[in-house]
């Protein structure tokens, strides 16, 4: 999967022109109400689930305005934003390549169905069930490794924080005592200024 070129977005919409596409050849075949109808309400839910998974990925990568501007609007112009890619990558870290892989599947598995279509003939529901359920299995791939991604993130900053900790605690032991507290009639000297100054200026 590393060898893959393409990043995320490119081929994220790759596959939703894909199913774009499966949508118009199904209308093409309506006359074949029943048959049409199962492979068409399955790829829809599919459909929602896969844009589902890389808006996810979306909302935890970027801040809340940017992230609900983009999942609403698929020609918003950050789409095309070469540093989109990038945050994406980052936010993926390790886990970047076999996300990539999995949106690619995701790509071929629709490409499988379109072929079948291409005969515009009565499509067999039974014929459809091995490329449906291999498409859930790949979505079903881009969730696991989205929710990974999320806790890999959240336990590196948690690394990082308690790393801060306790490099605040070894500067302290290394002889470094924490600056004195404030004695308590200086504190109230100051305390009585400052309210006499607010007093003064104000009352």
């Amino acid at each position: 999967m590393a060898e893959i070129a393409l990043g995320v977005v490119p081929i994220f919409f790759g596959a939703v022109r894909g199913f774009s596409l499966l949508r118009n050849k199904l209308h093409l075949l309506r006359h074949y109400r029943k048959e049409v109808k199962w492979l068409r309400t399955k790829l829809e839910v599919q459909s929602l689930c896969f844009k589902g998974e890389v808006h996810h990925v979306v909302i935890d990568t970027l801040d809340t305005l940017t992230a609900q501007s983009l999942i609403t609007d698929d020609d918003h112009k950050y789409w095309k934003d070469k540093d989109l890619e990038a945050q994406l990558r980052r936010h993926m870290g390790e886990l970047h390549p076999e996300f990539l892989g999995a949106l690619e599947e995701v790509k071929k598995a629709l490409m499988q169905i379109e072929a079948k279509l291409a005969v515009f003939a009565a499509p067999d529901t039974t014929e459809y069930k091995d490329d449906i359920a291999e498409l859930k299995e790949w979505i079903a791939e881009l969730k696991r490794i989205r929710k990974l991604a999320r806790t890999m993130r959240k336990s590196a900053a948690l690394r990082a924080k308690e790393s801060e900790k306790e490099n605040a605690d070894r500067f302290w032991d290394g002889g470094r005592a924490p600056p004195p507290p404030i004695p308590a009639t200086a504190a109230g000297f100051w305390l009585g200024t400052f309210h006499g100054m607010i007093r003064f200026f104000f009352c």
